[in-house]
């Protein structure tokens, strides 16, 4: 098993997020502007409801920014 594991997070209903494509943000999972340089840009995304969400950390969900199991494959 890899060293990704998902990051879980409060995510709230109609707020707009950005995640990381990139690898490179501080915290794996919200653009902080670090892909400057690298051709990669972040995805905007939003939820229908406010609740706990698993994020992927490796980049291979089939469902990013969701983790989907893939770090564990």
């Amino acid at each position: 098993m890899s060293g990704f594991i998902p990051k879980a997070v409060i995510l709230e209903k109609g707020k707009e997020y950005y995640f990381c494509n990139c690898g490179k943000g501080q915290d794996q999972v919200f653009c902080n502007g670090a892909h400057k340089g690298t051709g990669k840009t972040p995805s905007k995304f939003s939820v229908d409801e406010t609740k706990e969400y698993h994020l992927c950390t490796c980049k291979k969900s089939s469902n990013l920014p969701y983790c989907d199991g893939s770090h564990a494959k």
